[in-house]
């Protein structure tokens, strides 16, 4: 029960935190403006000269050719790794220590943080659905994006949900990882928040190893963009689905064991 305190604790004062709903509001903003031109074309050439235009079509192409991905690493970064350097610097964290014990407040740190991070990313993409909802159906009966989805089905699993008309499984499933998305950055700003004592440095190296990822495993199913887009399969949706909810929880718990190496340390000193 303590321990459940002290991570509700924890959760509202990220969530608290002006800079968290202003870059919820961000993550949502730059996924709409991203196609937001294509969005114009369609309102002045109305209904019948785009009969074609839903929400899979501009989510689609955001999700895909936008510029969200690399904001998208920063906001939660910003957001979060921010938390345990401001502790320890305000000694906040030998406060709750004394209360509780270090595994506990580590623990409760590092989850807040991971919880807060998916939700923050996860809450600007349904943000940004539910805008392009109320003006397009989510699947259009002539909709070009669900054709190219089709010609797709052997390299992006979530043609399948599609194929089976499941639209709602197909924008679940991209929910979900988005908040995993957004908790493996939270969780590795927060890491790096325990090697590197400047705010804004342990923020932006989250954003240097995206990168870096993508140039060590570019065209592998070990890519982490590759994953948070879905742009792979392995013949079905379950086991599609497993690989990426395990790619994410394993790397997660890499940043957590990491984490707690680096918060006990500095702890001590």
């Amino acid at each position: 029960m303590k321990f459940i305190r002290l991570f509700m604790g924890e959760l509202r004062r990220i969530i608290a935190n002006p800079i968290y709903v202003a870059m919820t509001v961000l993550i949502a903003l730059c996924y709409y403006f991203s196609g937001y031109e294509e969005v114009l074309t369609v309102r002045h050439s109305g209904w019948d000269g785009v009969p074609w235009a839903d929400v899979l079509y501009f989510f689609t192409m955001t999700q895909q050719f936008g510029f969200f991905t690399s904001i998208s690493v920063i906001a939660c970064a910003v957001v979060t790794s921010f938390s345990f350097i401001e502790d320890f610097e305000c000694r906040y964290s030998n406060f709750i220590i004394s209360r509780c014990s270090k595994d506990g407040y580590i623990a409760a740190k590092f989850l807040a943080v991971s919880f807060a991070g998916g939700l923050l990313l996860a809450g600007g993409i349904f943000a940004y659905i539910m805008m392009l909802r109320v003006e397009f159906p989510l699947i259009a009966e002539n909709s070009i994006a669900l054709s190219n989805y089709m010609n797709m089905i052997d390299n992006a699993f979530l043609a399948i949900a599609l194929q089976n008309d499941n639209y709602i499984m197909y924008f679940a499933t991209y929910v979900l990882f988005a908040f995993l998305f957004g908790a493996l950055w939270s969780s590795v700003g927060l890491a790096m928040s325990t090697v590197i004592n400047n705010k804004f440095v342990a923020a932006f190296t989250p954003y240097i190893l995206l990168h870096l990822n993508t140039l060590l495993f570019h065209g592998t199913k070990f890519k982490v963009e590759t994953i948070f887009r879905a742009n792979y399969s392995f013949g079905n949706f379950e086991s599609s689905l497993i690989y990426g909810i395990g790619f994410f929880t394993i790397l997660i718990i890499i940043c957590g064991v990491w984490f707690r190496s680096g918060a006990i340390r500095r702890i001590k000193n």
